[in-house]
Order: C-alpha cells, then structure tokens, then sequence
C-alpha cells in the first residue's frame, strides 16, 4: 500500500504486509503493528509455518519520519485479550517473541531530511499506559514489575517480557 504526505503531518499504525511512504516537506508518525497482530495476519494469511514479514520502504524529501514501538502496556492489552478469546495461545506468542527473527525490516532513502524507525515510547508514556491498566484492573503487581524492567528494551527482550508478564499474571 501507498501513503502519501506532503506538506503536512500524517500518522497512524503502520499495517502488515508491504508498504511505501512518501513524505515530502512534512512529518510522519507511525506507530509498529503489535505482537498479536503480526501473528492474527500470519494466521490469516493461512502460512502458519511461516513467519510473515512487515516490510516498510520511507522515501522522505525535506521531512521526518518516526516509526514507534507500541507501548508495553499496548501490547500486554492486546496479548491479554488475544488469549482469553483463544484466538492465539501464550506458548505460541512466547516462541515468536523469543526468536530473534525480526518482523519488520525497513528500506529508507532520505534527501534533507530524518528518518528514525528504532523510537522507544517515552518512559512517561510507558508507565501513564502500565498505571491504567492496574487502575482497571487488566494487571496486577507481579506482572507491572515485569513490564517496568522492560522499559527502555528493543526487540526480543520487550516483547518476552510482555509474554512473561502474561504468565507471571497467571501464576
């Protein structure tokens, strides 16, 4: 799929699958798909043996880009309600997080401008999500300190520490 942003700002959850991104004299603020729905489009697809891939190409002319992790507390949510409507079981989300096979691979051209796809969520933002979900009551103390050793990680140790959240939770 095409996106297009010129002289303005743009933003939303990058999709699965394939996608392009033009920015020119703008900035764009994309947000990575999570966890579950990486692997809801790889069981859509109907390829379960095979890991689908989010490939991102930004093609930025005088602009920025920032492509963002989902908070912890996003992904925990999702993980949560993913498995207790059964549509993905924990042991299943704890081998694709565990592996160190990346799911989203990025081609960048940038002229006159920035394009960062490695952004953290800040660590306000982090703990403002986590404090929510305790206030209602989606996660308790043991799971909270899983997820507050995970600030500030990338990759495998993130989304693992939400899967170990999850079981600690359940334990």
């Amino acid at each position: 799929m095409f996106h297009l942003c010129a002289f303005g700002g743009n933003g939303g959850e990058l999709p699965t699958g394939w996608q392009c991104y033009l920015t020119m004299f703008g900035a764009s603020e994309i947000t990575r798909p999570t966890l579950v729905k990486q692997i809801l489009a790889q069981q859509a697809s109907g390829d379960a043996g095979k890991q689908q891939k989010t490939h991102a190409v930004f093609l930025t002319v005088f602009g920025g880009v920032d492509v963002t992790v989902p908070t912890l507390a996003t992904e925990f949510a999702e993980l949560h309600a993913a498995v207790s409507s059964r549509a993905i079981t924990l042991d299943h989300a704890e081998r694709l997080a565990a592996t160190a096979t990346p799911t989203f691979s990025t081609s960048r051209i940038t002229l006159f401008g920035g394009c960062d796809t490695e952004n953290l969520p800040s660590e306000d933002d982090e703990i403002e999500g986590l404090a929510h979900l305790r206030s209602i009551g989606l996660l308790n103390e043991r799971g909270e300190r899983q997820l507050l050793m995970a600030i500030g990680q990338k990759g495998v140790q993130r989304l693992y520490a939400v899967c170990a959240a999850l079981r600690a939770m359940a334990g």
